[in-house]
């Protein structure tokens, strides 16, 4: 599963670590690194499986339309 969504994973982290620093600005180190990794892999897989699997089960067409 972690290798499945290794690449969202990549696009994403840089985004959840602003948004997370940004909202809890006086967290500690570790429990943030904690917080960062939880929803990076709940996003990740978010994307992975509700973007990514569809567009590659059924094409672009699907997403796009047929225009």
């Amino acid at each position: 599963v972690v290798g499945q969504i290794s690449y969202e994973a990549y696009l994403v982290h840089i985004i959840v670590m602003f948004a997370v620093l940004r909202a809890l600005p006086r967290l500690h180190v570790y429990p943030m690194m904690a917080l960062d990794a939880a929803i990076v892999a709940i996003v990740s897989s978010a994307f992975h499986y509700g973007i990514e699997q569809p567009i590659r089960r059924k094409g672009w067409r699907w997403v796009v339309g047929r225009g």
